[in-house]
């Protein structure tokens, strides 16, 4: 997020919530996408949050956005 605001791109706003609390939010009507930057391989399996979107951390790092089209 700090590269994102140091670019100048829009940003709502930036919550530090508890898993509980992020439980409650998905799981409403209008619940949020999460994006889930884990690795891929090993940690992917072991680290990555079910139902989100996954995105490879690499994609991320290189601007890529062609992964968010669908969204």
């Amino acid at each position: 997020m700090t590269a994102w605001r140091i670019d100048g791109r829009p940003v709502e706003r930036i919550e530090l919530i508890d898993p509980e609390e992020l439980a409650r939010r998905v799981a409403g009507p209008d619940g949020p996408v999460i994006l889930d930057r884990a690795p891929t391989g090993p940690e992917y399996a072991g680290e990555h949050i079910p139902d989100s979107l996954h995105i490879p951390y690499g994609d991320i790092a290189a601007g890529s956005t062609s992964c968010l089209a669908t969204v």
